[in-house]
């Protein structure tokens, strides 16, 4: 019989992955993550309802263009959240610096990896309807852990640029 993976298993994975992910590409394409998340953060905020209302069919473009879809208003949000990440972290071009200088101490790398993937699995989590929240963090401790501090994975990135960013003007490998 097939098992399914738990919650934990699926988060801690999303977790590895997004760590190791910054340890691969280094500072700028970790910074331009965290902060390609918090663009699609409010992106995400300020367009979803009208694209929900555009793929319902509510909204038209130029009068004749619409979409009918049975999609959700959680589904488009964490949609439209996850592709604004992926268009900024790739095409936004905000981490394109010589590659001396991204080096960034092992310590620093995990802390920004590890904040970005707390502050996605945790603006996802809260995007979803109340019910499949609720159920998630009954079956995971990882994710109840995730959504109980959610409000620190919002504010410590944004500290960390700033204790880290200060020091960057004296490393010998920036011009």
């Amino acid at each position: 019989m097939p098992s399914t993976p738990s919650w934990d298993f699926i988060i801690g994975m999303f977790f590895a992955v997004t760590i190791a992910y910054g340890f691969i590409l280094q500072r700028e394409r970790i910074l331009t993550t965290l902060l390609a998340v918090y663009v699609g953060i409010v992106v995400s905020q300020v367009w979803s309802g009208t694209l929900f209302q555009f793929v319902n069919g509510d909204k038209t473009v130029f009068g004749q263009f619409f979409v009918r879809s049975d999609a959700s208003p959680q589904t488009i949000q964490v949609i439209l959240f996850l592709i604004t990440i992926g268009i900024m972290s790739t095409k936004s071009g905000l981490g394109s610096t010589r590659a001396r200088a991204g080096l960034m101490s092992p310590i620093e790398l995990f802390g920004y990896s590890f904040l970005t993937a707390a502050l996605i699995l945790s603006t996802i989590l809260s995007f979803l309807p109340e019910a499949s929240r609720t159920g998630i963090i009954e079956h995971s401790q990882l994710a109840s852990k995730v959504m109980g501090y959610q409000i620190w994975w919002v504010i410590l990135p944004v500290v960390l640029m700033l204790v880290t960013g200060g020091r960057r003007r004296s490393d010998p490998y920036v011009e």
